[in-house]
């Protein structure tokens, strides 16, 4: 047997032995006596009158030595372990006394001994619902023990990873004690042994009902938090990793720490750009976005976000955050298209124990509670289910809202900013979104645009991408070869910064040092921009078109802004039909975002 199972089986066998010796008041009272057997004749454990234990003990002593066609106590036993079935045993026909048999499993049903209760057939039931009782109680302690160790063994591997790592990653338990740290992460947030004493919620002195909505078993991205120590105020972003061995025992919540304004430790060029420095590009649209957002930041009213997938809207919300009069507020996100649509009310209002909740369900509070004097960003406000979205309005109308279940309300002390992929206003039209609620969050508008409207700010783009992927993974990145920067301006881009970002990624952790190039790339991605350029060459007038494509499109999506997209004037404007118009904007795929 190995140490472990045989660790396991001592330790299940001294359960049973102090349940039964606790029972044994119970068992003078009824009359009753039980005993634990094991195949090991060492492990006879009984409790109950002694007038009841010898006979049955003669019995069971002699069990094991004989075949199951010896006696009938044998014979059940060896059912009782073989096949885990209960048995009932009488010795005559005339008797008032009776045996009971009762298999005892481990968390997996393998065998650890039979539980055999002696009494008279009056007390037949009671004995029978304590036997069974017991049987659980020892199986549901197995189960644990063997959790138990499964938890330590995994937090000793994890702990020996961290060692090694060169991130800021902690584990912290459901109450919020810090289980194991990464070297990293103690630099980086200057931890003390007294702060991890303390608990997470005292080390980072957040409130602990904040941290608790962080660590409530849910993935959660990109969350800010301001690290206050006797030493340095550090602010960080944090992702927030719920860790289980299985569906059903959590383990933890893993916090994956970055800087976001250096500690006097961090060099200035491993920092992330947090500001509206890292509005990169001198587009005209992209000069608006930074503009509107700078505007924004000054100001305290809700913004609305549009724009395609991966164009940025996460970081335009994190930045007019930190530039606001909040910045030492939460950041709270919720992300409606990663929600579960019965989920969204209560993770953005909270809930309380009541009549109308589930009692399995503990209270917690809400997003709106928890980005209480911050900014709570509201990603892909468009999918939000009509209900929810009838609920927020009513709370930003009103300056207050209540809890699943409360009867009270809360003020509403936290500024929203609503991001979509989609056009609002269209989904208005079409009934799809509340009129109100878009008139509510588009108080001040910050659009941006895709990647392919502003390619002659892809060498400044590539260039910060590759310093800052550079750093992070210790690699020695100059930047892309002209060539790669050819195919580049030349693509795309369905996937915005999102997909320029892990194109680089892969690219420069193949180069590792000088400047990308076309060997680089992800053969897929290669093809692809390969074919992009044949189409290109097969043209000879190609790069004309593509300028000329570019200015035509800037030019119509200008004269609708100042129209304030009114196609007649706007046609009229650039002098054309209004026919003809429809026509370009279908043809060049300018949207009204």
């Amino acid at each position: 047997m190995r140490p472990e199972a045989s660790e396991s089986r001592s330790d299940s066998l001294r359960f049973a032995g102090d349940l039964l010796q606790r029972l044994h008041p119970l068992c003078d009272l009824l009359r009753i006596a039980l005993f634990f057997w094991t195949s090991h004749p060492d492990h006879l454990i009984k409790t109950g009158p002694t007038s009841l234990l010898r006979p049955v003990e003669r019995l069971l002593t002699a069990a094991p030595r004989r075949s199951p066609s010896d006696t009938s106590l044998a014979a059940g036993i060896k059912r009782a372990l073989s096949h885990n079935e209960p048995a009932e045993l009488q010795p005559s026909a005339r008797s008032d006394s009776i045996l009971l048999l009762q298999p005892v499993s481990k968390a997996a049903s393998e065998p650890l001994g039979v539980l055999i209760g002696a009494g008279e057939l009056s007390a037949k039931a009671a004995l029978r619902a304590l036997m069974i009782s017991i049987a659980a109680s020892i199986k549901e302690h197995c189960r644990t023990s063997q959790l138990a160790r499964a938890h330590r063994e995994a937090v000793r591997l994890m702990g020996q990873a961290l060692l090694s790592s060169d991130h800021a990653v902690l584990l912290v338990d459901s109450q919020l004690n810090v289980k194991l740290i990464s070297p990293a992460a103690i630099k980086l947030l200057d931890f003390s042994p007294e702060h991890l004493e303390a608990g997470l919620d005292a080390a980072l002195q957040l409130q602990p009902r904040e941290l608790r909505w962080y660590c409530d078993g849910r993935l959660r991205r990109g969350q800010e938090l301001v690290v206050t120590t006797p030493a340095k105020e550090v602010r960080v972003t944090a992702d927030f990793h719920p860790v289980s061995l299985d569906s059903k025992e959590p383990l933890g919540t893993l916090l994956w720490i970055e800087c976001l304004v250096g500690a006097p430790e961090t060099p200035p060029e491993q920092t992330i750009a947090t500001g509206f420095s890292g509005i990169l590009g001198e587009s005209a649209d992209i000069v608006r976005a930074r503009r509107s957002a700078f505007a924004a930041s000054k100001i305290s009213s809700n913004v609305l976000i549009e724009g395609p997938p991966g164009t940025g809207k996460g970081f335009f919300a994190r930045v007019v955050h930190r530039e606001s009069n909040r910045r030492d507020g939460p950041f709270v996100v919720i992300d409606c298209a990663a929600v579960a649509e019965g989920s969204l009310d209560a993770q953005l209002f909270g809930h309380v124990d009541g009549p109308l909740t589930s009692s399995s369900v503990p209270a917690a509070p809400g997003a709106l509670d928890v980005a209480a004097g911050g900014t709570l960003f509201v990603n892909e406000v468009g999918m939000m289910p009509g209900s929810v979205q009838h609920k927020l309005n009513e709370a930003i109308r009103t300056g207050e809202f209540a809890r699943i279940g409360a009867d009270y309300p809360l003020p509403l002390n936290a500024r929203i900013i609503a991001a979509s992929s989609t056009n609002l206003s269209e989904k208005v039209q079409s009934g799809e979104f509340r009129g109100d609620l878009y008139y509510q969050l588009n108080i001040t508008r910050i659009r941006l645009p895709a990647l392919r409207e502003r390619l002659g700010d892809l060498p400044e783009i590539c260039l910060h991408m590759c310093r800052a992927i550079s750093a992070q993974q210790g690699l020695e990145i100059r930047g892309v070869s002209p060539k790669v920067l050819s195919l580049f301006i030349k693509y795309d881009w369905p996937g915005n910064l999102d997909e320029l970002r892990q194109i680089l990624k892969a690219a420069c952790i193949s180069c590792k040092k000088g400047f990308i190039r076309e060997k680089h790339l992800l053969s897929q991605m290669r093809a692809r921009l390969e074919s992009r350029e044949a189409a290109f060459a097969s043209d000879p007038l190609a790069d004309e078109r593509s300028r000329l494509w570019e200015s035509e499109r800037v030019l119509y999506q200008r004269a609708l802004e100042i129209t304030s997209w009114n196609v007649s004037q706007a046609a009229k404007l650039v002098g054309i039909s209004r026919a003809s118009l429809y026509r370009k904007l279908s043809k060049l795929r300018i949207q009204r975002l």
